[in-house]
């Protein structure tokens, strides 16, 4: 459903978050190399909230993301997303405090030593974890997006603590 600016600026006068479609060219690069690089780092150390995907997004997925993300008050510049194993490595590092949505819950198995249930807020070391739904789902099943639409509200609650 197509919404004029008209519209949307109503909706959010009201305090309705809207999901917005946005065009390729808006999204941020998914850093496909596995390592983490200076520029990457850096982009973690200036970032509070980190999206861990587990591959390369297409278009559709990553305008999902970004359209999450927006409608919990981050732009495209204030998140970063990496890899499974450039979180494993930045683990190491000292980041401080920082919000991390991991998305999809086989993926937070690989990264969490034990079970932790969708929806809940994990504390692993400086960081605050929320799983959700991976995207894919998202897409494939638009009833699941009440639950991730729960969980982007507890990272928004635990980055304003960061």
């Amino acid at each position: 459903m197509d919404l004029s600016a008209r519209q949307l600026s109503a909706l959010k006068v009201m305090g309705l978050p809207v999901w917005e479609f946005r065009s390729a060219s808006e999204n941020e690069q998914y850093e496909t190399n596995e390592e983490l690089s200076q520029e990457l780092i850096e982009k973690l150390t200036q970032s509070n909230c980190w999206v861990v995907l587990e591959c390369q997004p297409d278009e559709k997925i990553n305008t999902l993301l970004h359209a999450m993300l927006f409608a919990i008050g981050l732009a495209a510049n204030e998140f970063v997303t990496i890899h499974p194993n450039q979180f494993t490595q930045a683990q190491q590092l000292n980041f401080g405090k920082k919000g991390i949505l991991v998305l999809g819950e086989q993926l937070s198995d690989k990264l969490l030593e034990q079970k932790y249930d969708r929806g809940e807020v994990v504390i692993l070391n400086d960081f605050s974890l929320v799983i959700s739904h991976s995207l894919s789902s998202l897409l494939d099943k638009p009833l699941l997006k009440a639950e991730a639409w729960k969980d982007c509200l507890l990272i928004k609650n635990e980055l304003l603590a960061c």
